[in-house]
């Protein structure tokens, strides 16, 4: 199964790797917002040419005169640097004006398309855009406002060295510092009454001993040296277990449920320490063939009880106890 996992993400890396990349825009598509970034990014070509980084020199010229800029080869470097900052100082003033932009963009494509006649294809595309971008922005001031605010990534981290908090910033230091922090933190555990007693050797780290089995059907008593609230928790899971034992049935991941459960997943909440993307099982939902294999692949493993070694490794994040208590 190990060898299968590999492949399969070797796979999954390779079909990466010839995927075209799409880059979003910093603002949504409109005449004037394409207009000046199609100009400013044909005088960084130009500047590219008189800096030598460049050979292709027609093509860039073409380019330049199909933006509008009037003898393109004449420029000199100091010239396309003002005109790239010049382009960049206006798609910043357009930047509060570009959902406007936006929506009269798309009026205007639709009336075209109205005049051109076509009212069956491209009439329904473009009033289809419109009905999609309004959802997305309603509901993005919806989750806005109702959402847990989130601090986003850590710039630093702190620690008090001679009785002074100094800020650190190296993400080298950060990692390490966050490491030697979070050890302690877990270091703390083997303090925990039930570390103290009996338990700690006889149920095994994993809790996969003989004992521990016995232990959660029933079979033997909680040892005499067990604290109190240890042995009530004890006792709850016991219980627990009983009536999860009870209901057990074999474990059948079906083609239906990977599909159910992928189709509904967002790429934005997880993370994958493979660095494989979540939507290669999204896009395997609409293949018949990959979906029956992945969910019987699933099956296996949790049936065998030998999942793959990137099944073990998780990914550790770290937070501020004095923020989020």
């Amino acid at each position: 199964m190990q060898r299968l996992d590999t492949q399969m993400e070797e796979l999954q890396h390779g079909s990466e790797a010839q995927c075209r990349h799409l880059y979003s825009t910093a603002m949504p598509f409109s005449e004037p917002v394409r207009t000046y970034h199609y100009r400013r990014r044909a005088y960084q070509g130009l500047l590219r040419i008189l800096e030598g980084k460049s050979h292709n020199a027609s093509n860039t010229y073409r380019d330049a005169l199909c933006c509008g800029i009037p003898s393109p080869s004449l420029l000199s470097v100091a010239q396309c640097n003002d005109s790239v900052e010049a382009c960049t100082r206006c798609l910043h003033a357009l930047k509060g004006q570009a959902v406007g932009l936006r929506k009269v963009h798309l009026r205007d494509s639709y009336i075209r398309a109205q005049e051109c006649g076509d009212e069956t294809n491209k009439c329904k595309d473009i009033l289809r855009i419109i009905g999609r971008e309004e959802q997305k922005s309603m509901w993005r001031r919806i989750n806005r406002a109702i959402d847990t605010p989130s601090l986003g990534a850590i710039p630093f981290v702190q620690r008090v060295e001679n009785g002074v908090v100094v800020d650190i910033t190296n993400t080298e230091e950060m990692n390490k510092d966050i490491q030697t922090v979070t050890e302690t933190r877990f270091d703390l555990s083997m303090s925990a009454p039930i570390s103290m007693s009996s338990l700690q050797q006889r149920l095994g780290f994993l809790f996969d001993t003989d004992f521990a089995n016995s232990l959660l059907e029933g079979e033997v008593q909680i040892p005499w040296d067990v604290d109190d609230v240890t042995a009530i928790i004890l006792d709850e899971i016991i219980c627990l277990f009983a009536l999860l034992r009870e209901g057990h049935t074999v474990v059948d991941l079906t083609a239906d449920h990977f599909r159910y459960f992928w189709r509904r997943f967002k790429e934005k909440t997880s993370f994958s320490i493979s660095g494989v993307h979540a939507g290669h099982y999204k896009a395997a939902t609409y293949s018949k063939i990959i979906t029956t294999f992945l969910a019987t692949k699933i099956t296996l493993i949790a049936r065998g009880g030998c999942p793959p070694d990137r099944w073990g490794h998780g990914l550790q994040a770290t937070r501020d106890p004095a923020y989020g208590g």
